[in-house]
């Protein structure tokens, strides 16, 4: 049940529905390459100029629900490195993390605009911190690319990062019924790439994780990213901390997981409201997940 908008909602095991039409996949297929192409400060400037000019809805916060009793509130932190910055940073985001004795799944490009270093990666995952894969390069049209091109590109990503890569985000979140069938034939577990209704007004209704049906693959509804709260809006401390509350507790009523996604480039500039964020969710003593194998649990349980 969707706890947080005023719209029609269904079971959580129910198909959603793929927001992207013939002039979304056209925008995304048009906007694909400038990541790879373009110094990023200057992609990143035209995007801000985009932004500028396109009318934005004003910020309305959901409705905070109360628990109830026996409810286990879920959060579930990740990270996408989609630049040069984001991998700079990632160490600096971790080592907060370890500071609360926290662990997290960062997904990863493999030929991306910098480069991997598999040993730094390698002891993370030693370390309890799962690393996932967020596409060979940051291509927003990954998910209406032809299948052969999909499967042929993300089997040679997984194979950089080896076969115990099982949780998958697509770049700008441009997921496809066609993406998701992939992702399982190459042993992809989980994808969170659908967004949650309770903040962003599209995708799934619900928090829970689900299976889509016919492919095997765990969805797990992305509830936040930081990018919404520190860039395309910026919320004030308390609106950030009631933000929080409303989708964890909206989370915790749909027995669900909520998802924060953060890219260490934005962590970088607000690092003390990262921590205030992580020092809230521990105050209200939340079941962090460690890695996507107990989402797929979850939903086998």
């Amino acid at each position: 049940m969707n706890h947080c908008i005023a719209t029609p909602t269904y079971k959580a095991t129910a198909e959603p529905v793929f927001p992207h039409g013939f002039k979304g996949r056209l925008v995304r297929r048009l906007m694909a390459r400038p990541l790879m192409w373009l110094p990023y400060g200057v992609y990143a400037r035209v995007v801000r100029f985009v932004k500028t000019y396109k009318k934005q809805a004003a910020f309305v916060m959901p409705r905070l629900v109360p628990i109830s009793e026996g409810k286990v509130l879920r959060v579930w932190l990740t990270q996408d490195i989609d630049t040069q910055d984001c991998w700079r940073y990632l160490p600096e985001v971790i080592a907060i993390q370890r500071q609360y004795g926290l662990r997290s799944t960062s997904h990863v490009l493999t030929k991306g605009p910098y480069t991997l270093d598999m040993n730094y990666l390698q002891a993370l995952r030693e370390e309890g911190f799962e690393i996932g894969l967020h596409g060979d390069w940051h291509d927003a049209a990954i998910g209406y690319r032809s299948r052969s091109a999909m499967r042929a590109r993300l089997a040679k990503a997984k194979a950089v990062l080896g076969s115990q890569t099982f949780s998958y985000r697509a770049p700008a979140l441009g997921v496809s019924p066609t993406l998701l069938e992939v992702l399982h034939e190459l042993g992809f577990t989980t994808d969170s790439s659908l967004t949650y209704r309770c903040f962003y007004n599209k995708g799934s209704t619900s928090a829970k994780p689900f299976r889509y049906g016919g492919n095997g693959i765990t969805e797990v509804p992305l509830a936040l990213q930081d990018v919404h709260i520190l860039g395309d809006r910026v919320l004030s401390t308390e609106q950030i901390r009631t933000l929080i509350d409303v989708l964890v507790n909206a989370a915790a009523a749909d027995d669900g997981v909520m998802v924060f996604n953060a890219h260490p480039i934005h962590i970088a500039r607000h690092m003390e409201t990262y921590r205030m964020i992580l020092e809230h969710l521990v105050s209200r003593h939340v079941v962090f997940v460690n890695h996507s194998r107990e989402l797929v649990s979850h939903v086998s349980g």
